[in-house]
């Protein structure tokens, strides 16, 4: 009698796929951008400075842009002044992925006080030189920042960091960035040069999501990202 053969299993696959991982799903018109807009935000799963489909929808527009896939570029951009900006984190994705980053290093020094200077150094792979920017607290201090209620209280060292990080990333990817600026930065300046009141967390909130405690200020100080 012979034995019998175990059946075979067959293939699985990705419904979508590029290369050898999922690919995101991208719209191609106006048309499909807004529908996509209209399902996140009626799940409410949209941020809270994204409160329209017209917001949503205009995020993704900029976002595939700049090099966003839609669903990144509505957890990285944020309306602020009837203006478009990406956070911190999205400015670091967004160079990476231009494949232009070659080296970043980020530092922050202390006195008994707390933060003093935040140091960010890019290297672009096309420049032989770095391009650097610094933010101090003499500096946050004269911008009426330091200690203002909110992150510059709380996340000090966090908030000088993303500030030389927006600056150094400004002006070493400007051709990336077509005129995008940081969230954390225009939260900070209102269009007419005042100092605003909202914290940038209350804008990564979901709509519909109850509030979290804030994360633990990161504890290291020098970081490198290739």
């Amino acid at each position: 009698m012979m034995a019998r053969t175990p059946p075979t299993l067959p293939e699985l696959k990705a419904p979508l796929v590029a290369g050898n991982a999922v690919a995101a799903i991208i719209p191609n018109d106006f048309e499909g951008a807004y529908r996509l807009a209209r399902v996140v935000y009626t799940a409410g799963m949209a941020p809270k400075s994204l409160d329209s489909i017209e917001k949503c929808t205009v995020a993704i527009l900029h976002g595939l842009e700049i090099g966003f896939t839609p669903m990144a570029a509505l957890q990285s951009i944020a309306i602020i002044n009837g203006q478009p900006a990406v956070f911190g984190d999205g400015l670091v994705a967004l160079v990476r992925g231009s494949g232009l980053l070659e080296d970043m290093i980020e530092t922050c020094e202390h006195d008994k006080d707390g933060p003093t200077i935040a140091v960010c150094k890019v290297k672009r792979r096309d420049q032989a030189s770095w391009i650097q920017h610094a933010f101090t607290r003499p500096e946050a201090q004269r911008a009426g920042l330091w200690k203002k209620a909110g992150p510059w209280t709380q996340y000090p060292q966090r908030m000088l960091q993303m500030r030389a990080r927006s600056w150094a990333i400004r002006d070493a990817f400007a051709d990336v960035l077509r005129g995008i600026r940081s969230a954390e930065e225009m939260l900070d300046v209102t269009a007419a040069g005042s100092v605003t009141t909202g914290p940038p967390e209350t804008l990564r909130e979901f709509t519909d999501a109850p509030e979290e405690p804030a994360p633990s200020e990161p504890l290291d100080t020098g970081e490198r990202i290739r």
